[in-house]
This record gives structure tokens, sequence and C-alpha cells, in this order.
């Protein structure tokens, strides 16, 4: 019997799927899940919905024909796109506006009030234009059942969307994003052509380009009033984990490696001719305009985590990332150390550190980042996310490789660097950062909510390899680990960016970014400094004695 699949409410697992993927996907899974049992219980308990809905999202498989079924999937959809996928909203503690109660079977439920009037605003604006909501679900079912091929307008993976060749597959989000955009141009839900609009949107949809995404990645503000609201965003946080990645390749030179090629292919002197890399290389040219700067993407390192990469000119870097990163890696390395080493070991080293110090420290990191993702950081992010795709893609065929007489991409990046740009950079040293640093920037997002309430013992699990690889890759010494796990005061801790409008305000703003005590010079990681007292991993350098 056919089944309808819905990917981005529950996800199939692919059997040939590897473990890394499967793990993975139940990750998601398990979010969806929670997101889901909310809506699942407002509409039931608030909104008098008729069609019962299974209790587990994997169970959602016959529900294509119940009369109201488009109500509740253009309500999920819509949610997701505006990024509301946390019914909690990060909160750990829950008042008398939040629900927290138990559902039908005894399980808890906990629902931030602030999402719980999101949903009352999206309910307005599906009913509103119900028939056009209803007509788009249609027309994507019938689309759904006639293709199965097609993948996700906000990052379900490509390979759920295979339900065989009697199943029907319906994105959630789609509908709730083609819908938007027919009520925005006015569109008539009986209109005859709705079919072709629908089909022509969805492709919009589906676009890689930054102008069709947009408003699928906004990012809705906290609101400021609420005193329980949660100081860490997890969306910022997650979005500069790209940000620090690209910004890690960016000192490999790789971005830099990419437009040589482009270059080398504009003036006919790569052996390249018809065939898949010479296409990718024209679509990277002719995608130029569309793209951050070199100078553009360093501004954006500079103001959201303050890798100062070259000489710009930024008004509100952040100074205080540096500190933060390795006082957070120090005080998770010597934890992951204390619970490995025997009590003997600790004791002649001399090291220790509390839970609560880990916790501190990583709270720090996470609402620095936090407060630097807000404005151009997270829509970077996404650009970000697809320069690295594209130009890994556009340097690892098999054409662009044979051209440079090497084996794959990292040493296509390696020769180019060596001969047209002024020598070469420790790939494996700089890839080791973009990945383990990009991990712990995102467990640290995973964790927004609890890092948000009370202090407790924070769990590290699989992250303390990340840290530790990072620290080993970038040679910090036990001294250094040692010395920074102690935690620190940080005068200034906003969670909202700074208003100001004249350059009074800029000096005050400046000079209350860079009070952070307890630094101690000379104890960073010998990183390689170069003469501009920039490190190889485009930190700033410390002060020294």
């Amino acid at each position: 019997m056919a089944c309808d699949q819905f990917p981005d409410i529950f996800e199939q697992t692919p059997p040939s799927a590897s473990e890394a993927t499967k793990k993975q996907i139940e990750a998601h899974n398990k979010e969806r899940q929670a997101l889901y049992v909310a809506v699942r219980y407002l509409l039931l308990r608030r909104f008098n919905y008729k069609d019962q809905l299974p209790e587990k999202a994997k169970d959602l498989d016959e529900r294509g024909a119940d009369a109201e079924f488009p109500f509740f999937l253009s309500l999920y959809g819509l949610l997701i796109s505006d990024s509301f996928r946390d019914p909690t909203m990060g909160k750990a503690t829950f008042g008398s506006e939040d629900i927290s109660d138990v559902d039908d079977h005894n399980k808890r439920i906990n629902i931030a009030r602030r999402f719980i009037d999101e949903v009352v605003a999206l309910v307005s604006e599906f009913q509103a234009s119900e028939a056009l909501f209803t007509n788009v679900y249609k027309n994507l079912r019938e689309l759904g059942a006639s293709s199965t091929a097609s993948a996700p307008a906000g990052g379900a993976s490509s390979s759920s969307s295979s339900t065989g060749p009697a199943g029907v597959t319906v994105f959630a989000q789609q509908v709730a994003e083609v819908s938007r955009r027919l009520v925005e141009e006015g569109a008539n839900a009986r209109d005859p052509q709705l079919r072709v609009r629908v089909t022509a949107l969805l492709s919009l949809v589906l676009g890689d380009s930054i102008s069709g995404r947009a408003s699928a990645i906004e990012v809705d503000l906290p609101d400021l009033e609420d005193e329980a609201q949660a100081s860490i965003l997890r969306d910022n946080v997650n979005a500069l984990a790209a940000v620090y990645f690209c910004a890690m390749l960016e000192d490999y030179k790789v971005f830099d490696v990419a437009n040589t090629v482009a270059d080398q292919f504009m003036q006919g002197v790569l052996p390249l001719s018809r065939g898949p890399g010479g296409n990718a290389i024209y679509e990277y040219i002719r995608d130029t305009p569309h793209r951050f700067t070199a100078v553009e993407r360093r501004t954006i390192y500079a103001q959201t985590l303050g890798l100062a990469q070259g000489s710009i000119d930024v008004q509100l870097p952040n100074r205080e990332f540096s500190d933060l990163w390795i006082r957070f890696l120090s005080a998770a390395s010597l934890s992951h150390r204390q619970s490995t080493l025997s009590s003997s070991r600790l004791v002649t080293t001399g090291a220790f550190v509390t839970p609560e110090q880990v916790f501190k420290s990583g709270k720090d990191l996470a609402v620095n980042l936090s407060l630097h993702g807000y404005g151009i950081g997270y829509f970077a992010a996404i650009e970000f996310q697809k320069l690295v795709k594209t130009v890994k893609a556009m340097l690892s065929y098999s054409d662009v490789i044979s051209a440079y007489g090497v084996r794959d991409i990292w040493q296509l990046v390696e020769r180019v660097s060596q001969l047209y740009l002024g020598g070469s950079v420790n790939g494996v040293r700089q890839r080791t950062m973009a990945h383990h640093g990009a991990k712990i920037i995102e467990f640290l997002a995973a964790n927004s909510g609890v890092l948000s309430g009370p202090v407790v013992a924070l769990s590290l699990g699989g992250i303390s390899s990340n840290v530790e690889q990072w620290l080993a890759v970038t040679g910090t010494d036990d001294n250094v680990v040692d010395r920074y796990s102690a935690p620190v005061a940080v005068a200034q801790q906003p969670t909202i960016p700074m208003t100001f409008g004249n350059a009074q305000g800029t000096d005050f703003v400046r000079n209350a970014l860079q009070q952070v005590g307890g630094l101690a010079p000379g104890l960073l990681p010998n990183l390689g400094m170069s003469s501009n007292g920039i490190s190889s991993n485009g930190m700033a350098s410390l002060p020294k004695t």
C-alpha cells in the first residue's frame, strides 16, 4: 500500500545509509518530533482540529486525504519557514503564560508563550487564504505522486524523498513558501493556471539564489520584554559555525585557488573544454556578481568572530571571541581528562576544573556567538555554505584535477598556492580546525537551551574528541590548557546588539567590548604569528610583555 511521506516532518532512513548518516537523521527526527507534538497539541486543544493526528510523526503516512490536513501541514511549514522549530524557544523554566502540561499519554509538553503567539498569528494567516493554501497542497501532492525526486526547500536530505514508485512525497515548507508567494502576488485560488504558477514558484523555492531563499531562513528576534526569554539564540550560534568553517578555508587559500583556476580558465591556459569541470568553472564565473568579495568575507569574519584576516576596517569586531574560545576549549579538555585519568595522575598535575566552570565558559562563549550572529551573520552563513559546496565541487571534478597534474582537490589547492599564491598553507591543520571548530560551535548551538537556564553539569559527550583534536592540531600545550581553564569575570556581556548613532556611542561600545579581564600575555598557543600580529588561525594575538 502506498504511503504518503513528509520528509521535513519525519525523514525515512535509506537502507544503504552510513552509521553517521543514520545518527544525523535520527537527531533531526527527534527535533522534528518535538515540533510535531507541540503543533498537534495546540491544534487539538486550542483550535478544535477534528482529524486525529497520530502521536508520533513517523506514523503520519496516510493523512494526505483528510479534509483538515492542509491546515496542519501548512501551519507546520509556516513555522519552520519562520525558524520557529523549537517550541520551548530555548527556555528552561516555564511560567503561567507558557504551557507545561502532559498529553493523553502522560508525556510532558513544554511550549513557550512566544511560540503560542506565533502559532496564533500563523493560523490567522492560513485562515485568511485557506482555499489557496489547500489548493497549493493538492497541486504539490499531485507533483509528489508523479515525481519523488524533489529536494526540500529548507534543508531536508534529498535521500529522504525517495519513497518508491507508488509513494507520495510532500514537503510542508514547500507548501508554506509557495502559498505565501502566491498570496503576495494576489493569486486566485480558483485560477485555472494555478498548477503552472505553483510549478514555477516551486522551482524558485528550490533554487540556490539567496534572494529566493531569504524568507525561508529569516530568524525571528526574541522578545526582549520577556524576562524569561533565552539569552542565547540557537540559530545565531549555529550560523557562526558555517562562518568559522569558511574562515578556516579562507586562511587555507581555498577561495583564492578557486579564483585563480577561474582566471586561468578565462585566459584559455587550462587544458579544459566541454565537460563537467568546465561547466562548473563557467557557472562559477557567471555567478561572481552574486557572491561576497574577499574583503567582504574577511569583514564578516572579523565582525562575527574577531578573525582579522588582512587589512580591513571593522567598526565593531568581536574582540572577545579569541579569549572566550580558548577558555571553553581548555575547560572542556581538562574536564574530559579528569574523567579519564586516574585520581593519582590528577594530583600530580594539579589540574582540576568543576562542572560549573565548564558550564560558565560554555555559556560565555555561546552568548558571545549569539550576540554576533545577529544582522548579516545568519544570512552570510547561508551564502558561505553555498560557496564552500560550490568551490569544493568545482575543484573536485576529474578533468580539473587532471589539468593540474594532481590526484585530489587538496593537492590541487597546494599546487596552485605554491605556484601562484606565494606558497601553500598547512592543509591538514586548516581542514582539522575547520571541521572540529565548526562541530564545537554546533555543540553550543544544540545546547543553547541548557546554557540559557540554571547551572547544570554540561554533558560534553562526543564533543571532547573535537576539542582535543583542535587543541592538538594547533599545538596548544598543557600549560595553556591549565591556565585558561580557570574562570574569568566578563565585564560586559550584552545579549543584543547595542544601537548607537554617533562617534561617542561607537567609542562607548568599543571600550565595553575591550573590557574582558583575566588576560595573561603570552599564554595563547604559538600558532605562527605573522608580521601584522595576526596568527595563522586568524585570531588577533594577545598583547606581549
